[in-house]
């Protein structure tokens, strides 16, 4: 949690031998309902750069600059909620 009506999602990471099978996607939605039934009004990220399009399906938007978190490149993303 960042804010009052905002909570910063950490590292999300599903093992190899499990990716494509929506897993993440479960979880995210899970966090947004939580979230929501909280009255929490922005969901924060910082994504690695080739998994922004991922977030970006489940309407996350990015912003500001790329930056490297331990030697790979990131960039911040955030989702407004109802």
């Amino acid at each position: 949690m960042i804010g009052k009506n905002v909570w910063h999602i950490g590292r999300v990471a599903t093992l190899k031998t499990f990716r494509g099978r929506g897993y993440a996607r479960q979880i995210l939605k899970r966090i947004e309902k939580n979230a929501e039934s909280k009255n929490i009004k922005k969901l924060e990220l910082e994504a690695q750069v080739h998994a922004i399009s991922f977030y970006e399906s489940l309407g996350y938007e990015a912003f500001g600059n790329i930056f490297l978190d331990a030697g790979i490149q990131h960039r911040r993303m955030e989702k407004l909620l109802k």
